[in-house]
């Protein structure tokens, strides 16, 4: 438990949430139950805690985790999985620069990395085999740079979209990073209402982490041709950037605590909804004292 004003520590010590916070928002206030206590629900944490917990129910699992964290493998299976995501494969980029068919620029970065930050534009053929030498394949990954229009935070849980931010764009058009920090003055992210859903984008958002495998995150996307594409998914987003963001992860914290009886909760099943409102979680879901998940929702525009 650490002091503070925010006290980043009272969500840890009431619910089992083994994280990484540095921020906690009054919105968390509504969570107010108490895990079973073998249930663990990991943000971004992969220490192995189940030595020391009683058959312990994890929800984002050290494994998912730590391929998430991974940027460049995470990329590969996305990849592998048929989800949109910008990745030259090792090979492939080898072939690329045989038959000097390589579109520029290319973007170079670490396997791990955040906030914009490690972030290299490589402009010309030049740049690009001084930077291979340099770093080789390894360590770094390399993905081809795609001039967004847009840029998004889905946020899911189970199956199901917790909310949508747009991320705003940057008063410099050259800026290749949208990040906040090299964006000051822009305001936060924009709260993308449910009659604004674009079904390909929740989909995409749903697909990429049933394909890691991630119980909860947070995944970044970009619009670029009318397509979206996958960059990566954050298992452990901050809740301080949108107030109805951090109060809906209150109330599925909620879910899932009420039940979470004997094995972890199970995914929606995404795939059988056709109208996008339908693919966010509703408050009177939620907020339900029986377990609905999968259960066929009777008006699909509700």
């Amino acid at each position: 438990k650490r002091d503070s004003k925010r006290n980043p520590g009272k969500l840890i010590e009431r619910f089992n949430v083994f994280n990484n916070f540095e921020e906690l928002t009054s919105q968390t206030e509504s969570i107010n139950s108490k895990f079973n206590d073998n249930v663990i629900l990991k943000w971004g944490n992969q220490i192995d805690i189940s030595q020391n917990i009683e058959n312990p129910i994890v929800y984002n699992n050290t494994k998912a985790l730590a391929i998430a964290s991974n940027k460049k493998k995470s990329r590969e299976i996305l990849q592998e999985k048929k989800v949109n995501t910008p990745y030259l494969k090792k090979e492939t980029l080898k072939e690329l620069i045989l038959n000097n068919e390589v579109k520029f620029p290319i973007i170079a970065r670490p396997l791990h990395h955040e906030k914009g930050k490690d972030f290299y534009c490589l402009e010309n053929i030049t740049d690009l085999k001084r930077f291979i030498d340099l770093k080789g394949f390894e360590d770094f990954y390399y993905d081809p740079f795609l001039d967004k229009t847009n840029e998004y935070r889905v946020h899911v849980g189970l199956g199901k979209i917790i909310s949508i931010l747009e991320k705003p764009k940057p008063l410099n058009p050259n800026q290749k990073v949208w990040n906040r920090n090299e964006n000051e003055d822009n305001d936060g992210f924009k709260y993308v209402t449910w009659s604004e859903y674009d079904s390909e984008l929740c989909k995409i958002a749903l697909n990429a982490c049933k394909s890691l495998e991630i119980d909860l995150g947070a995944v970044d996307i970009i619009k670029f041709e009318d397509k979206f594409y996958v960059l990566e998914i954050n298992t452990s987003p901050s809740l301080v950037s949108n107030d109805y963001t951090a109060n809906r992860y209150a109330l599925l914290f909620n879910y899932i605590q009420k039940h979470t009886i004997d094995k972890k909760l199970e995914h929606w099943d995404f795939e059988s909804f056709g109208n996008p409102k339908s693919l966010a979680w509703k408050n009177f879901q939620l907020n339900s004292e029986i377990n609905i998940i999968n259960i066929k929702e009777e008006n699909e525009e509700e």
